[in-house]
């Protein structure tokens, strides 16, 4: 090869490389002797499997096709929010995990996830009821991990393998039953009688071996009775359980009938994974402007530590109708003498496959940090415990 072709050479696989690779940061840059990096990309479900890359759109270009939810989210983000007031609720949750569903009768259902606490909180005089707390009696609440809920009912997903189910066909919701899985529960979405888990079997069991020698997955199809029916979605590869549950247990499933589809995200991926409701999968999305975070495991001592560096993770994620998923990002940012929490609020379009921003909040200081969670009937701010509500 003469030397201008060489240079040629060199110049386009250049260009190639800079245009195609990861501006991630090696994971195992500056990582101390005897640790490895979680997550590795050859330990992930469907690493064989390019992700195809997501822009983030302008939400204005489909603002008229969106739910009124995602449009107040939207205008609330954007200080587009004359007429917007916020009330403060006379119940304080410990921090910023919980889930916020509203029902038709002017009522919100809190999971204060930390507590273990599930409380029924009347808008209109403001007075609320704990309907569930912690316990290991009937309708008691134990290593709780989310709340979903399906018409009349709320699902509890615990740790322990159960799944709790309170009815609310009256004025007040009532403990109805529990039903077992085989599964340290995490995450769960429901609709009829189709019930889709984030499930991991416990430590120290035959059915928890090593995912590199047999095959494991995270999200199970139930029947009504807890009876698995097909698993899907392979758990990340590692031999240490306290790996796997880092790197799985904080994820999300989410069911769409309408469109026989399942979401599946984790806190510490950068993708979005998408299946049919047979368990098929169909692609993964990166998420547009993903930081990736580090949780580095001592191989001798068997314990780890997440790395103290700037990074994003998706801290939540929620059905709104069937056509869009609302993706909650926490940003962490260091800055001098201080950490700063920044979320935002992405919209993924599920017939076109397209996401959008429907907002970025401000930064505040680690301890000073505020999470927003939508309802059918309006806002919910949480400022790390203080409550505010803003109605549609």
């Amino acid at each position: 090869m003469k030397p201008l072709n060489i240079i040629l050479f060199g110049f386009f696989i250049n260009i190639f490389t800079s245009c195609s690779g990861s501006d991630e940061a090696d994971p195992w840059e500056g990582i101390e002797e005897g640790y490895t990096p979680h997550p590795l990309a050859e330990n992930m479900p469907h690493n064989d499997v390019t992700a195809k890359e997501l822009k983030l759109l302008d939400f204005k270009s489909i603002f008229d096709e969106s739910p009124t939810d995602l449009k107040h989210l939207h205008y609330f983000l954007n200080g587009i929010n004359d007429g917007m007031r916020s009330v403060e609720l006379s119940v304080f949750v410990s921090d910023l995990r919980m889930n916020a569903f509203s029902l038709s009768d002017g009522t919100l259902i809190l999971f204060d996830i930390h507590k273990n606490r599930l409380i029924q909180y009347n808008l209109n005089n403001h007075r609320f009821l704990d309907l569930a707390t912690v316990g290991r009696g009937p309708g008691d609440l134990l290593f709780s991990r989310e709340l979903y809920t399906n018409y009349d009912r709320l699902y509890i997903a615990m740790q322990g393998f159960r799944i709790s189910v309170f009815n609310c066909q009256s004025d007040t919701c009532e403990y109805e039953t529990t039903f077992e899985t085989p599964f340290n529960n995490y995450s769960i979405s429901t609709e009829d009688d189709q019930f889709y888990i984030l499930g991991l079997a416990p430590f120290g069991r035959e059915q928890n071996p090593d995912p590199g020698n047999t095959e494991q997955f995270a999200i199970h199809e139930l029947d009504e009775l807890g009876k698995v029916l097909n698993s899907f979605n392979p758990v990340y590869k590692h031999k240490a359980p306290i790996v796997r549950e880092q790197m799985n247990s904080t994820g999300t499933v989410r069911f769409f009938p309408q469109h026989r589809l399942v979401t599946v995200s984790y806190t510490r991926f950068p993708f979005i994974y998408l299946y049919d409701s047979e368990g098929n999968f169909l692609n993964k999305y990166r998420l547009p402007e993903f930081k990736q975070g580090y949780y580095d495991y001592n191989e001798t001592t068997r314990t780890g530590t997440h790395r103290a560096m700037d990074h994003s993770s998706v801290q939540t994620t929620k059905k709104i109708t069937d056509d869009w998923l609302l993706i909650t990002i926490r940003n962490l940012e260091s800055r001098v003498n201080d950490r700063y929490i920044r979320y935002d609020y992405y919209s993924f379009h599920l017939p076109s496959r397209q996401m959008y921003l429907a907002g970025r909040d401000k930064s505040y200081p680690s301890d000073q940090s505020r999470m927003i969670y939508t309802t059918d009937d309006g806002l919910l701010l949480n400022q790390q415990g203080t409550l505010y509500w803003i109605p549609m």
